[in-house]
């Protein structure tokens, strides 16, 4: 069961019993579970923690963890290793922040800049007064907050282009192009209003 965080507790109720359960008389079967449970946050569909927490304590010992990221330059990985290994993750003492590292060929940035390295990680502090209303999830609520926060991500992406870094890939190095940069939002209007103050 790839994606096991986003399972629900009836889903885990069926495939328990069906391929979790050793039955008298029959073969062992073998049931893997892949997931990642800082993901369950998101509660997919009604997916829930707990229930990854309980499927994972039945494995026992047979839990194995992937302690290498092969997607990220290592100055980024070493960063949010600092940043975020703290004793537990969103208060849940069972999910612990797993340290990790790169392949040594990550260790070099894939992004390098005319005036050679810059922090790999920045960290944007916004004015409280402009947190006030949240949802509740957690978002900001208030127009003000979110026309602050564009302004900031649309200067970052014109800044990062206008020092006209060079992107090395497997095809060879090139500069920096808009298409290599990805802003993740929470909403289709959010993406829309980005775009047009990235186009003005």
């Amino acid at each position: 069961i790839d994606e096991f965080q986003d399972t629900d507790p009836v889903q885990w109720g069926i495939f328990e019993p069906v391929f979790g359960v050793r039955h008298p008389g029959e073969p062992p079967s073998w049931l893997f579970l892949i997931g990642d449970p800082k993901q369950a946050i998101y509660s997919f569909r009604g997916a829930d923690i707990h229930t990854y927490l309980r499927a994972a304590a039945k494995a026992g010992d047979r839990r194995f963890t992937l302690t290498t990221n092969w997607r990220s330059d290592r100055r980024l990985v070493h960063a949010f290793n600092t940043l975020l290994d703290v004793p537990r993750v969103m208060g849940v003492p069972d999910i612990p922040y797993v340290v990790v590292d790169t392949p040594p060929k990550h260790e070099p940035d894939r992004l390098r800049f005319p005036g050679g390295p810059v922090p790999p990680l920045e960290l944007v502090l916004v004015d409280r007064e402009l947190m006030n209303d949240l949802t509740q999830s957690g978002y900001a609520r208030t127009p003000e907050f979110r026309r602050v926060l564009w302004a900031q991500v649309v200067a970052d992406v014109v800044h990062l282009l206008d020092t006209a870094p060079t992107l090395v890939t497997a095809g060879g190095e090139r500069p920096l192009e808009p298409r290599d940069i990805a802003i993740l939002v929470r909403r289709n209007r959010d993406a829309e209003a980005l775009e047009a103050a990235l186009h003005r």
